[in-house]
């Protein structure tokens, strides 16, 4: 088993919570849409024994694709603070598309720079 840093922790709970949220269509049937904003945008500061570790950024972007249909772009960025970075480098980028009607993942890109795992 691979030991997981705090920082890929944060990133799949997050990323767990909007599949869940984003993949149950039914929970949105009834649910006022007007919830999800287009240019929402939240930061995370990373901490780790009461030291800054860096910053998580989601935002919430709007798309449209040749075939017409619209989707929202949740787009992920994690970096590690300079001080982190010296040690271990965090450059990470998450992109999801998810169905603006049916709240269903169309794309999913991953792009992982940690470490040595570059």
């Amino acid at each position: 088993m691979i030991p997981f840093s705090n920082l890929q922790k944060i990133l799949f709970i997050l990323h767990l919570f909007f599949f869940i949220i984003f993949s149950k269509k039914e929970i949105f049937a009834a649910a006022d849409r007007s919830a999800i904003r287009v240019g929402e945008c939240m930061i995370y500061k990373i901490t780790w024994l009461n030291f800054y570790a860096g910053d998580s950024v989601m935002k919430i972007d709007d798309t449209t694709l040749n075939n017409n249909e619209k989707y929202y772009k949740l787009i992920t960025e994690t970096t590690s603070s300079k001080y982190v970075s010296f040690f271990y480098p965090v450059r990470d980028k998450i992109i999801s598309l998810v169905d603006q009607e049916n709240f269903f993942f169309f794309f999913y890109d991953k792009d992982l720079n940690e470490g040595n795992f570059i």
